[in-house]
């Protein structure tokens, strides 16, 4: 079994938020998502980061998944 990785790609952070991608490029480009950091041209989010934020436990999300 994998664990889960420690970032997201921001398609799958929007995912987990319920909004569009291309809401959550627009939030991460003006430093309003958590945990999002630019990578070169790539953006990649803190799962843990993004979660804490959230108020969520990594075993809940797990599990609705």
């Amino acid at each position: 079994m994998m664990a889960d990785p420690l970032v997201l790609t921001i398609p799958a952070a929007a995912q987990l938020l319920g909004i569009s991608s291309d809401l959550a490029y627009d939030l991460a480009r003006r430093n309003e998502l958590p945990g999002a950091v630019q990578l070169g041209r790539r953006w990649v989010v803190s799962r843990p980061k993004l979660l804490a934020w959230l108020g969520v436990q990594d075993s809940v999300v797990e599990h609705a998944s």
